[in-house]
């Protein structure tokens, strides 16, 4: 099979098109998630049973604060799962590892399922 300049000419045409309509369909589902932010953080089921979840920024473990707070012991179990918030959750008590995170920034985060 050849790739004629009719066939070639028309899947240009075409993937220029498709990209003008991904830009438009992309620009479409950012408006909606920012529409399903304004429901605040929780879970939202539609009349439809579709759940769109809405969920806080991600948030880091802040290594220069939790220096201040913690014992070197502390500091030393922190170091072997790298400081990940995740995993550092079993050495540490809720508000001592609330204590030592950042705040979440950006924006809320939206997930629909």
């Amino acid at each position: 099979m050849t790739y004629t300049d009719v066939a070639f000419d028309n899947d240009t045409r075409r993937y220029l098109e498709l990209g003008d309509l991904l830009d438009s369909i992309v620009s479409e589902m950012s408006a909606i998630k920012e529409r399903f932010r304004v429901l605040g953080k929780g879970t939202h089921e539609s009349p439809s049973g579709v759940v769109v979840t809405v969920t806080a920024p991600n948030r880091s473990f802040n290594l220069p604060k939790a220096t201040e707070m913690l014992s070197a012991e502390q500091l030393a179990l922190c170091k072997q799962d790298g400081y990940d918030p995740k995993k550092v959750r079993r050495f540490l008590s809720p508000a001592l590892l609330e204590m030592c995170m950042d705040p979440g920034t950006g924006e809320l985060r939206v997930s629909v399922k």
